[in-house]
């Protein structure tokens, strides 16, 4: 009983001084991050920050450090930026703008950078730090991306579908692949290019204008009638994480193997 009331009391102090330390920044720091609203995949964007020292005295040892949307893109390959600011006297402002910014995601993702500003006030040891989001969202990703397969298929027969990918991004995707979703009782047999597990196909580097096709042969044992659901991701491989930026889908009808449909002949009898 003992221990949990020393959980509890510490717990609260400790509560206490966080809401106090982040009243103190809110009224000591006034801080705004702004950027586009919307943004399409591979438009290089900025963001400005904006600071004012609104309190009555010295904030030492400020530092700026801008926190990028989750798969962004830049020159450095960095997920944060950081500066190093000069002391900032009661009463002062400024603004930093951090540019060549690229956005990676599908169409209607939110996107949310994140602003930082810590600093000590004059004679207190103590850091302090102020936070503040902005949020863009993916209005287009300007990729033609698209089955060519029919609207149906012979069971048992093999069929030849196709990919086709385009770019119309002025920024260069690099480490591309397409994944093939598992289609249910569908078997490739076949693809061009080749595909180590036939689950996914590696692009490598597409440019504006470049484009290209992939082209898959297979059978399926589903039953005439049933529908099967093609789908597919184009991304990037950033690390260990495949970044999704466009997907396509496509849904067919089985017909009956043409094998397996008895042959009707017409007879008479002689009365």
């Amino acid at each position: 009983m003992i221990l949990v009331l020393l959980f509890i009391v510490i717990a609260g102090v400790l509560g206490f001084f966080y809401y106090k330390g982040l009243v103190f920044s809110t009224q000591i720091l006034s801080l705004e991050i702004t950027g586009p609203k919307t943004a399409k995949v591979g438009d290089q964007i900025e963001y400005t920050i904006k600071y004012k020292n609104s309190g009555n005295f010295v904030l030492e040892k400020p530092k700026i450090s801008l926190y990028l949307p989750e798969d962004s893109l830049n020159e450095d390959s960095k997920t944060r930026f950081e500066k190093e600011l000069d002391n900032l006297d009661p009463g002062s402002d400024g603004s930093i703008t951090f540019s060549n910014i690229v956005l990676l995601g599908k169409e209607g993702e939110d996107k949310v950078a994140t602003a930082s500003f810590s600093y000590a006030p004059h004679n207190l040891s103590a850091r302090y730090e102020a936070e503040a989001k902005f949020t863009t969202k993916i209005e287009e990703v300007p990729i033609d991306l698209s089955f060519n397969i029919p609207n149906s298929i012979e069971q048992g027969k093999e069929t030849n579908f196709y990919i086709n990918y385009l770019s119309n991004i002025a920024y260069p995707l690099e480490n591309l692949s397409f994944k093939l979703d598992l289609i249910e009782n569908f078997t490739i047999k076949s693809a061009t290019p080749p595909s180590l597990d036939n689950i996914e196909w590696k692009i490598g580097t597409l440019n504006k204008g470049n484009g290209g096709q992939i082209q898959i042969n297979g059978t399926t044992s589903s039953k005439p009638q049933s529908k099967i659901l093609f789908s597919g991701h184009l991304g990037m491989w950033q690390g260990s994480n495949f970044i999704i930026i466009k997907e396509i889908n496509k849904e067919v009808t089985v017909t009956p193997s043409t094998n397996s449909i008895p042959e009707t002949t017409n007879t008479s009898s002689n009365n």
